[in-house]
């Protein structure tokens, strides 16, 4: 039997003790409503007790991790579940159905976290990402490409951390007493997008001021139960908001600009399908009995508006998410060029269309220094699943393509590229040095089968490289240093969960620094 075929039988194995949960004698409707019920007292705790629900994540999870991701636990733990009732919940009622606790689902939810964490592993390893070794009841995965995989996962994290922390500081201090304001402004924190993205029957501008109205009735509902400044947690009564259709409408038009069948558009697009690879924090309506629907809490607080439709809309809408996709590179480019130092000459895939090559989305030119930046530009909307890792690295992997047919045809023609793309004025210039790599904007992905320096930046560290008169410098060497010129010395810790008896152990990465804003800490390494 080979290595593939002894962990999906272990992964058939989990999944068949998994359907026995008493949860699923239920029928799905009734099961929905429990989980939200009860998940809902989890997501509340969170808001009351930070330590303690930290503790009871990790009872639950059945591991000694130093911290959970919450965010995390609860989105990926209710995806699973609901995919499960989807699949053993039974059609009819059963007479005499097992009472349901809070604490069966705190433990079920457990389960699926695990689950979820097993399952990305397994995917990971069918790419040959990762490998694994079996030792009865102990599973050991390892990273294939340990070192790549280590300095991008901790340069993608320290980016991301510094961008959130700079968008969390604009609005600390601005809001001191008005709660449902504040509410407002960190919902609006996560929409940045300046292009106009169609869905069906309304475009993204219409998506915000929907959600924003949605957010408004979950602040009113969370305000309610405050008394005397403390909130009273309510064990049965923590499952979110539970109107028919025509009164979701009707609250939601009252509370914003948007007419009626823009929003039972966009209700229609975000309701829940029952589908086996549905994802509960996309598509978050979900129909009860008596033709009611519920937007759980839980669910809907913790989710990231913009991003979760825009994953939506490329899997169920590719085209539209095609074209969107193309617009985001411009935007990318228009980034770059209102934002480096002026005297770079840049030149893109839009000026020269007729001549659009692998690689060569956009170029520039220092002409003090004759020096040549050759990049492809790679957008993805944030990483937020397994799949989406695979599809990211598989993304990336075709731009590494792309920037080697760059270097082709630019050393082939390296005595007429300038002037084919600045001008006559460049003609017979050679360039001194060329550099060819991506730019992307969320994410460097595992690094697949590279070795590092991987010639790859996220576009923020790029900019604020490109701000002076020596950028290529400082890029260049970037490009060039194993850890970016960025990334702090890393270390190696092994973590594990238990999922049903079975011990699974994975290696985790971090590193460790103060919490700066991008550009000082860019600064502090230069």
């Amino acid at each position: 039997m080979n290595e593939h075929q002894i962990l999906y039988d272990f992964k058939k194995k989990i999944e068949c003790e998994i359907q026995k949960n008493k949860l699923f004698s239920l029928p799905i409707e009734e099961a929905y409503f429990l989980l939200f019920e009860k998940a809902g007292v989890l997501y509340k705790l969170t808001l009351i007790n930070q330590n303690k629900i930290q503790k009871i994540i990790k009872e639950y999870y059945d591991t000694k991790q130093e911290r959970i991701d919450e965010l995390s636990f609860f989105q990926e733990s209710i995806k699973w579940i609901m995919r499960w009732c989807t699949q053993y919940c039974i059609n009819t009622p059963q007479k005499q159905a097992e009472k349901i606790q809070v604490e069966d689902i705190f433990k079920l939810m457990g389960i699926a976290y695990a689950y979820d964490r097993f399952h990305l592993f397994w995917d990971l390893h069918n790419k040959g990402i990762m490998r694994y070794r079996k030792d009865k009841n102990h599973i050991t995965f390892n990273y294939t490409n340990e070192e790549v995989f280590k300095q991008h996962v901790c340069y993608d994290s320290l980016l991301r951390e510094t961008t959130e922390h700079e968008g969390l500081n604009n609005i600390s201090g601005s809001i001191r007493t008005d709660y449902k304001e504040l509410m407002k402004q960190v919902h609006h924190l996560d929409f940045n997008c300046n292009i106009k993205v169609e869905f069906s029957g309304f475009d993204l501008e219409d998506y915000k001021e929907f959600t924003t109205a949605l957010t408004d009735l979950f602040t009113e509902n969370f305000l309610s139960k405050k008394k005397n400044n403390t909130y009273i947690l309510h064990v049965n009564n923590e499952v979110g908001l539970i109107y028919s259709k025509d009164d979701w409408v009707i609250k939601i038009v009252e509370k914003s600009t948007l007419d009626t069948k823009k929003v039972i558009d966009i209700i229609n697009f975000f309701t829940y399908d029952n589908l086996l690879k549905s994802d509960v924090s996309l598509t978050y309506f979900i129909h009860l009995k008596n033709d009611l629907l519920l937007v759980p809490e839980v669910i809907f607080s913790l989710t990231r508006p913009e991003v979760n439709a825009l994953r939506l809309l490329a899997k169920r809408q590719f085209k539209s998410y095609d074209k969107a996709q193309n617009n985001f590179e411009y935007e990318m480019i228009s980034k770059i060029t209102n934002n480096i130092f002026s005297n770079y000459l840049t030149s893109n895939k839009d000026e020269k269309s007729k001549n659009i090559r692998p690689g060569m989305d956009l170029l520039i030119y220092d002409e003090n220094n004759n020096e040549l930046q050759v990049v492809e530009l790679k957008y993805k909307i944030p990483v937020e699943s397994g799949r989406d890792i695979l599809n990211l690295d598989k993304m990336l992997e075709e731009g590494y393509n792309q920037i080697g047919e760059a270097k082709e045809y630019v050393q082939a023609n390296v005595l007429t590229i300038l002037e084919e793309y600045y001008g006559e004025k460049y003609k017979g210039v050679k360039p001194k040095n060329v550099d060819y790599f991506i730019i992307t904007n969320y994410s460097i992905g595992t690094g697949g089968k590279k070795e590092i320096p991987t010639p790859i930046l996220n576009i923020d560290h790029y900019v604020e490289l490109m701000k002076d008169s020596n950028g290529l410098d400082k890029v260049r060497s970037s490009l060039y240093s194993k850890n970016k010129k960025i990334v702090p010395p890393v270390t190696k810790k092994y973590c594990f969960f238990k999922l049903l008896g079975y011990r699974v152990t994975y290696p985790e990465y971090k590193f460790i620094m103060k919490t700066k804003l991008l550009k000082s800490h860019l600064d502090s390494l230069q």
